[in-house]
């Protein structure tokens, strides 16, 4: 048997995302009372309580290095970031720049960006540090992404 660990997270997963030293995990989706936990890989404790979300997860990343940082999008149009270990929601940050839902929330690898990108055809791009400083708006209807959705995105490493 190979299952190293058990670990309810919520009802329904839609997004797993591993921290960049590989010792912890966040699982986003659905469910009551929780719609994400991250975890260490090893155990079932809790690295935080991952909250601020109204409705189900569609999408979540750790950063690429200290101080840890977790970023999440969800049905409600919010992107919601994380600090620390344990995780704290910084309320500073209130990322509902999409009309529709999130679809997708990655960090650069250095870490430096924060990009989003929605059902809208937008995506948003962040400072990686403070993410309440929006620094670029992309897609949308005059570079042709109108009526298009956008549902994942990579950074080339």
């Amino acid at each position: 048997d190979l299952t190293k660990n058990e670990v309810k997270a919520c009802r329904k997963v839609n997004c797993i995302s591993w921290s960049f030293d590989s010792k912890r995990v966040v699982a986003a989706g659905d469910g009551n009372p929780n719609r994400a936990k991250a975890f260490p890989y090893d155990s079932s404790n809790s690295c935080g309580k991952v909250d601020g979300h109204t409705a189900q997860i569609i999408s979540c990343d750790w950063n690429g290095k200290r101080p840890f940082r977790l970023a999440t999008s969800g049905e409600d149009l919010c992107v919601a970031v994380y600090e620390n270990v344990p995780v704290k929601y910084n309320k500073d940050f209130e990322g509902e720049d999409h009309t529709k839902y999130c679809n997708s929330v990655k960090y650069s690898p250095d870490s430096a960006f924060l990009a989003t990108a929605g059902a809208d055809g937008r995506i948003f791009l962040y400072d990686g540090k403070k993410p309440a400083d929006k620094i670029k708006k992309l897609g949308g209807p005059k570079i042709g992404h109108k009526n298009s959705a956008i549902y994942t995105m990579v950074w080339s490493p």
